[in-house]
Protein backbone atom coordinates (compact mmCIF):
# COMPACT_ATOMS: atom_id res chain seq x y z
CA UNK A 1 0.00 0.00 0.00
CA UNK A 2 2.82 2.39 0.86
CA UNK A 3 4.49 1.76 -2.51
CA UNK A 4 1.24 2.40 -4.43
CA UNK A 5 0.62 5.57 -2.45
CA UNK A 6 4.16 6.79 -3.15
CA UNK A 7 3.81 6.15 -6.89
CA UNK A 8 0.46 7.99 -7.01
CA UNK A 9 1.91 10.91 -5.08
CA UNK A 10 4.93 11.07 -7.42
CA UNK A 11 2.62 11.06 -10.49
CA UNK A 12 0.67 14.00 -9.13
CA UNK A 13 3.88 15.97 -8.51
CA UNK A 14 5.17 15.25 -12.06
CA UNK A 15 1.80 16.20 -13.61
CA UNK A 16 1.66 19.44 -11.60
CA UNK A 17 5.21 20.34 -12.55
CA UNK A 18 4.48 19.71 -16.24
CA UNK A 19 1.41 21.95 -16.13
CA UNK A 20 3.30 24.66 -14.31
CA UNK A 21 6.13 24.55 -16.85
CA UNK A 22 3.74 24.63 -19.83
CA UNK A 23 2.15 27.83 -18.52
CA UNK A 24 5.33 29.63 -19.59
CA UNK A 25 5.77 30.01 -23.37
CA UNK A 26 8.69 27.80 -24.26
CA UNK A 27 10.11 26.71 -27.61
CA UNK A 28 8.17 23.89 -29.26
CA UNK A 29 9.34 21.31 -31.76
CA UNK A 30 6.11 21.77 -33.72
CA UNK A 31 4.56 24.96 -35.27
CA UNK A 32 2.84 27.03 -32.60
CA UNK A 33 1.91 30.72 -32.41
CA UNK A 34 0.14 32.76 -29.73
CA UNK A 35 -1.83 36.02 -30.00
CA UNK A 36 -1.18 38.40 -27.11
CA UNK A 37 -2.98 41.59 -26.06
CA UNK A 38 -3.38 44.57 -28.40
CA UNK A 39 -1.36 47.55 -27.17
CA UNK A 40 -0.66 51.25 -27.81
CA UNK A 41 -4.23 52.11 -28.84
CA UNK A 42 -4.44 55.73 -30.07
CA UNK A 43 -6.91 57.76 -32.15
CA UNK A 44 -5.17 56.68 -35.37
CA UNK A 45 -3.40 53.37 -34.74
CA UNK A 46 -2.70 50.43 -32.44
CA UNK A 47 -0.24 47.54 -32.19
CA UNK A 48 -0.92 43.82 -32.68
CA UNK A 49 1.29 41.46 -30.71
CA UNK A 50 2.07 37.75 -30.70
CA UNK A 51 4.67 35.10 -29.99
CA UNK A 52 6.08 32.34 -32.19
CA UNK A 53 6.70 29.41 -29.86
CA UNK A 54 7.78 26.85 -32.46
CA UNK A 55 8.26 26.38 -36.21
CA UNK A 56 8.89 22.65 -36.65
CA UNK A 57 11.58 21.41 -39.02
CA UNK A 58 11.13 23.99 -41.80
CA UNK A 59 13.85 26.58 -42.56
CA UNK A 60 11.53 29.42 -43.66
CA UNK A 61 8.14 30.58 -42.42
CA UNK A 62 5.31 33.00 -43.15
CA UNK A 63 3.53 34.60 -40.21
CA UNK A 64 1.24 37.52 -39.53
CA UNK A 65 -2.10 38.79 -38.27
CA UNK A 66 -5.68 38.66 -39.56
CA UNK A 67 -8.42 40.90 -38.17
CA UNK A 68 -12.06 41.79 -38.73
CA UNK A 69 -15.27 42.94 -37.04
CA UNK A 70 -16.25 39.25 -36.93
CA UNK A 71 -14.21 36.08 -36.48
CA UNK A 72 -11.14 36.60 -38.72
CA UNK A 73 -10.80 34.51 -41.89
CA UNK A 74 -7.45 34.30 -43.67
CA UNK A 75 -9.13 34.44 -47.11
CA UNK A 76 -11.50 37.39 -46.61
CA UNK A 77 -10.40 39.45 -43.58
CA UNK A 78 -7.73 42.14 -43.30
CA UNK A 79 -4.35 40.47 -43.35
CA UNK A 80 -0.68 41.34 -42.99
CA UNK A 81 2.04 38.73 -43.45
CA UNK A 82 5.82 38.47 -43.34
CA UNK A 83 8.35 36.02 -44.80
CA UNK A 84 11.30 35.05 -42.64
CA UNK A 85 13.83 32.42 -41.74
CA UNK A 86 12.55 30.34 -38.88
CA UNK A 87 12.82 31.86 -35.41
CA UNK A 88 11.00 31.93 -32.10
CA UNK A 89 10.12 35.06 -30.19
CA UNK A 90 7.84 38.09 -30.09
CA UNK A 91 6.17 39.60 -33.18
CA UNK A 92 4.23 42.86 -33.57
CA UNK A 93 2.64 45.08 -36.22
CA UNK A 94 1.67 48.77 -36.11
CA UNK A 95 -1.87 48.97 -37.57
CA UNK A 96 -3.15 52.19 -39.16
CA UNK A 97 -5.93 50.90 -41.43
CA UNK A 98 -8.79 48.41 -41.52
CA UNK A 99 -10.24 49.69 -38.26
CA UNK A 100 -13.74 51.00 -37.50
CA UNK A 101 -13.87 53.44 -34.60
CA UNK A 102 -15.67 52.28 -31.43
CA UNK A 103 -16.64 48.91 -32.93
CA UNK A 104 -15.56 45.52 -31.60
CA UNK A 105 -12.84 43.82 -33.64
CA UNK A 106 -11.11 40.45 -33.42
CA UNK A 107 -7.49 39.61 -34.25
CA UNK A 108 -5.55 36.36 -34.36
CA UNK A 109 -2.06 35.34 -35.41
CA UNK A 110 -1.23 32.72 -38.02
CA UNK A 111 1.88 30.76 -38.93
CA UNK A 112 2.72 28.81 -42.09
CA UNK A 113 5.63 26.41 -41.62
CA UNK A 114 6.14 23.98 -44.47
CA UNK A 115 2.78 22.35 -45.19
CA UNK A 116 1.39 23.32 -41.78
CA UNK A 117 -0.91 26.31 -41.22
CA UNK A 118 -1.67 27.05 -37.57
CA UNK A 119 -3.59 29.84 -35.88
CA UNK A 120 -3.22 31.58 -32.57
CA UNK A 121 -6.00 32.41 -30.15
CA UNK A 122 -8.47 35.25 -30.90
CA UNK A 123 -8.14 38.57 -29.05
CA UNK A 124 -11.01 41.09 -28.87
CA UNK A 125 -10.31 44.84 -29.02
CA UNK A 126 -12.03 48.17 -29.75
CA UNK A 127 -10.08 50.79 -31.76
CA UNK A 128 -10.34 54.55 -31.30
CA UNK A 129 -9.93 55.21 -35.06
CA UNK A 130 -7.42 54.81 -37.88
CA UNK A 131 -5.37 56.82 -40.35
CA UNK A 132 -7.21 57.91 -43.52
CA UNK A 133 -6.24 56.31 -46.82
CA UNK A 134 -3.61 58.21 -48.82
CA UNK A 135 -2.99 58.19 -52.61
CA UNK A 136 0.65 58.82 -53.46
CA UNK A 137 0.69 58.25 -57.25
CA UNK A 138 -1.17 56.88 -60.28
CA UNK A 139 0.11 54.83 -63.20
CA UNK A 140 -1.33 57.34 -65.70
CA UNK A 141 -2.58 60.93 -65.43
CA UNK A 142 -5.18 60.72 -68.21
CA UNK A 143 -7.00 57.99 -70.10
CA UNK A 144 -10.13 56.87 -71.91
CA UNK A 145 -13.14 55.26 -70.19
CA UNK A 146 -12.52 51.54 -69.65
CA UNK A 147 -8.74 51.91 -69.61
CA UNK A 148 -6.91 50.18 -66.73
CA UNK A 149 -5.25 52.36 -64.10
CA UNK A 150 -3.28 51.54 -60.96
CA UNK A 151 -3.60 53.70 -57.84
CA UNK A 152 -0.70 53.64 -55.36
CA UNK A 153 -0.90 54.60 -51.69
CA UNK A 154 -1.49 53.24 -48.20
CA UNK A 155 -3.85 52.88 -45.23
CA UNK A 156 -6.84 51.49 -47.15
CA UNK A 157 -6.42 47.85 -46.13
CA UNK A 158 -7.24 44.97 -48.48
CA UNK A 159 -11.01 44.55 -48.06
CA UNK A 160 -12.65 45.68 -51.33
CA UNK A 161 -16.06 45.82 -49.64
CA UNK A 162 -14.83 48.60 -47.33
CA UNK A 163 -13.30 50.83 -50.03
CA UNK A 164 -14.86 53.05 -52.73
CA UNK A 165 -13.02 54.96 -55.47
CA UNK A 166 -14.37 57.92 -57.45
CA UNK A 167 -13.22 59.92 -60.47
CA UNK A 168 -15.17 63.10 -59.90
CA UNK A 169 -18.81 62.03 -59.52
CA UNK A 170 -18.22 58.69 -61.27
CA UNK A 171 -17.53 55.60 -59.16
CA UNK A 172 -14.86 53.20 -60.45
CA UNK A 173 -15.19 49.45 -59.97
CA UNK A 174 -12.16 48.07 -58.12
CA UNK A 175 -10.75 44.96 -59.81
CA UNK A 176 -8.15 44.04 -57.20
CA UNK A 177 -6.48 45.57 -54.17
CA UNK A 178 -3.45 45.07 -51.97
CA UNK A 179 -2.30 47.17 -49.02
CA UNK A 180 -0.40 49.49 -51.38
CA UNK A 181 -2.03 49.22 -54.84
CA UNK A 182 -5.55 49.39 -56.29
CA UNK A 183 -6.24 48.20 -59.83
CA UNK A 184 -9.35 49.66 -61.43
CA UNK A 185 -10.77 50.98 -64.71
CA UNK A 186 -11.51 54.58 -65.67
CA UNK A 187 -15.30 55.10 -65.42
CA UNK A 188 -17.45 56.41 -68.26
CA UNK A 189 -17.93 60.19 -68.43
CA UNK A 190 -20.27 61.94 -70.91
CA UNK A 191 -17.41 64.04 -72.29
CA UNK A 192 -13.76 64.83 -71.70
CA UNK A 193 -13.40 66.11 -68.18
CA UNK A 194 -10.78 66.99 -65.59
CA UNK A 195 -11.63 65.56 -62.18
CA UNK A 196 -10.44 64.64 -58.69
CA UNK A 197 -9.67 61.08 -57.60
CA UNK A 198 -11.32 60.41 -54.22
CA UNK A 199 -11.04 57.31 -52.03
CA UNK A 200 -13.38 56.38 -49.18
CA UNK A 201 -12.15 53.80 -46.68
CA UNK A 202 -13.52 52.79 -43.27
CA UNK A 203 -15.43 56.04 -42.82
CA UNK A 204 -12.58 58.30 -43.98
CA UNK A 205 -12.38 60.29 -47.24
CA UNK A 206 -9.20 61.37 -49.01
CA UNK A 207 -8.85 63.50 -52.18
CA UNK A 208 -5.74 63.08 -54.32
CA UNK A 209 -4.26 66.59 -54.83
CA UNK A 210 -3.44 66.07 -58.53
CA UNK A 211 -6.14 66.31 -61.20
CA UNK A 212 -6.94 63.41 -63.54
CA UNK A 213 -8.32 63.81 -67.07
CA UNK A 214 -10.94 61.41 -68.40
CA UNK A 215 -10.47 61.64 -72.16
CA UNK A 216 -13.51 61.73 -74.41
CA UNK A 217 -13.78 60.56 -77.98
CA UNK A 218 -15.30 63.99 -78.58
CA UNK A 219 -14.11 67.03 -76.67
CA UNK A 220 -16.63 69.79 -76.13
CA UNK A 221 -15.17 73.11 -77.26
CA UNK A 222 -18.26 75.32 -77.15
CA UNK A 223 -22.04 75.30 -77.31
CA UNK A 224 -23.68 75.52 -80.74
CA UNK A 225 -24.50 79.27 -81.17
CA UNK A 226 -27.97 78.61 -82.55
CA UNK A 227 -31.12 76.61 -81.93
CA UNK A 228 -31.12 72.80 -81.82
CA UNK A 229 -31.13 70.87 -85.08
CA UNK A 230 -30.79 67.39 -86.59
CA UNK A 231 -29.37 65.69 -89.71
CA UNK A 232 -26.27 67.90 -89.69
CA UNK A 233 -23.13 67.13 -91.65
CA UNK A 234 -19.69 67.15 -89.99
CA UNK A 235 -16.12 66.71 -91.21
CA UNK A 236 -12.53 67.73 -90.39
CA UNK A 237 -9.89 69.55 -92.44
CA UNK A 238 -6.36 70.24 -91.17
CA UNK A 239 -7.22 69.62 -87.54
CA UNK A 240 -10.39 71.73 -87.51
CA UNK A 241 -13.93 70.41 -87.12
CA UNK A 242 -16.84 71.65 -89.27
CA UNK A 243 -20.57 71.27 -88.53
CA UNK A 244 -23.03 72.46 -91.17
CA UNK A 245 -26.47 72.34 -92.75
CA UNK A 246 -29.24 70.27 -91.19
CA UNK A 247 -32.82 70.92 -90.13
CA UNK A 248 -33.79 73.13 -87.22
CA UNK A 249 -36.32 72.07 -84.58
CA UNK A 250 -38.95 74.16 -86.34
CA UNK A 251 -38.46 71.99 -89.48
CA UNK A 252 -36.60 74.75 -91.35
CA UNK A 253 -33.46 73.76 -93.26
CA UNK A 254 -30.35 75.87 -92.73
CA UNK A 255 -27.18 76.62 -94.66
CA UNK A 256 -25.17 77.57 -91.56
CA UNK A 257 -21.67 76.23 -91.06
CA UNK A 258 -19.60 76.31 -87.87
CA UNK A 259 -15.88 75.72 -87.53
CA UNK A 260 -14.08 74.64 -84.32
Amino acid sequence: MKVKFFIAQLSIIVLFSACEKDAVISEKKYPQIVTTDVSDITDSSLVFNGYIAGTGNTDSIEYGFIWDTKEPDIETSNKVSFQSKKFTGEISFDVKYGLVKDEKHYVRTFLKAGYALVYGNIIEFTPNGNCPAVITNTSITEGFPGEKIEIYGKNWGNDIEKVKLFFGDHEAKIESMTHFKITTYIPIAPQETECDIVIQSYGNTYQYPKKFTILGYFKKLADLPSVGRENMASFTINGKGYVCLGKRINNEYTNEIFMY
